[in-house]
């Protein structure tokens, strides 16, 4: 499925590194001093570094935005009737768990 879709469509864990290898770059961010505080103070919560701190959000801001554009790209070749019926089987089936409550 992930073959067929546009390359700016796939999640970006699977479009191949042109260089072959996880190069690393520095980015510089400017925030205000209470939220780098604030970040610092998570950091030596978890017992992580700032950089690997901003490498998790990263991860997890990258997965939700590959989650996003997966189901986007399903939507766009999916059967919106379908969807619909499916959706309607899902509120029936979760109805009739709420009325035997």
């Amino acid at each position: 499925m992930l073959c067929d879709m546009p390359e700016h469509l796939k999640p970006l864990h699977t479009i191949k590194n042109p260089w072959g290898t996880n190069r690393m770059a520095k980015i510089t961010i400017r925030l205000p001093d209470d939220k780098r505080n604030r970040l610092k103070a998570l950091a030596q919560h978890r017992k992580i570094s700032i950089n690997k701190l901003f490498e998790e959000l990263s991860t997890q801001a990258l997965a939700e935005f590959d989650s996003e554009t997966r189901f986007r790209a399903l939507a766009a070749l999916g059967n919106p009737q379908r969807g619909l019926e499916i959706l309607d089987k899902l509120d029936a089936h979760f109805a009739d768990d709420k009325a035997a409550e």
